[in-house]
């Protein structure tokens, strides 16, 4: 994985910092600016799988437009990643009965997970299957193809290393800055106002960074088992 270019390659845009700027007003409002964000990021993410060996492009980021188009695109990204908790839950069952997890709705995910083992088993599996899944969304446009199984197991069964490496990066990225900002030693009020900075100013330029990740996974996972091989030879 490139993790520096997934970092930098929204600087290829020329308009990048007031595209972010306006998504991130957009994303510190609760509730619709998840959908805005989800939306706008899959409009990334198909360009991503889109472009062959993931190319410089001319204007990397589309232009932030509100529309019922965009939203209707975050409530699909939404519903992807929801069922991806469904099913995850539903295959480890038996894995939870025997070590029940503790999550409870009052912190960050990334510090819940922390929590217990079954809380980190549960959110890696889940943000797992949904890197695989928002793939196949934004190459596929359908929720349903998303999650055909064949699909879904040729990416993982071509490259399991880079999913779950790309899963960690995206985790500890977009869900670190709250976790800091909750165990800090503030007041509330101030752990308030760090969240809402936190959400407008670093999550969809995190977002980003990971739908870039998941194109890099994506394009690794399409390409024949022997040009794999040749490049990882190549690398060492």
């Amino acid at each position: 994985m490139d993790i520096w270019r997934a970092i930098n390659f929204v600087r290829e845009d020329r308009w990048w910092f007031l595209k972010l700027a306006g998504l991130g007003i957009f994303a510190a409002v609760p509730g619709l600016g998840q959908l805005v964000a989800f939306g706008y990021v899959l409009g990334v993410l198909r360009r991503q799988v889109a472009e062959p060996g993931l190319a410089p492009v001319a204007a990397p980021l589309p232009a932030v437009r509100i529309d019922w188009q965009l939203l209707w695109h975050g409530i699909r990204v939404t519903l992807t990643l929801a069922l991806c908790g469904v099913l995850v839950g539903l295959l480890g069952s038996i894995v939870l009965f025997a070590a029940p997890a503790t999550f409870d709705g009052t912190g960050p995910l990334l510090v819940q997970a922390a929590d217990h083992p079954s809380n980190f088993l549960i959110v890696l599996t889940t943000f797992v299957l949904f890197s695989g899944a928002f793939a196949r969304l934004a190459a596929t446009d359908s929720v349903l193809e998303a999650f055909r199984p064949a699909g879904v197991w040729r990416l993982f069964r071509a490259e399991p290393a880079l999913w779950i490496a790309s899963t960690l990066i995206a985790l500890a990225l977009t869900e670190g800055p709250p976790a800091l900002v909750w165990i800090a030693p503030w007041t509330d009020n101030s752990k308030l106002a760090g969240t809402l900075a936190v959400t407008a100013l670093v999550w969809p330029w995190t977002l980003l960074i990971q739908a870039h990740l998941i194109g890099q996974a994506y394009h690794w996972s399409l390409r024949q088992p022997h040009a794999r091989r040749a490049a990882i030879r190549l690398h060492w």
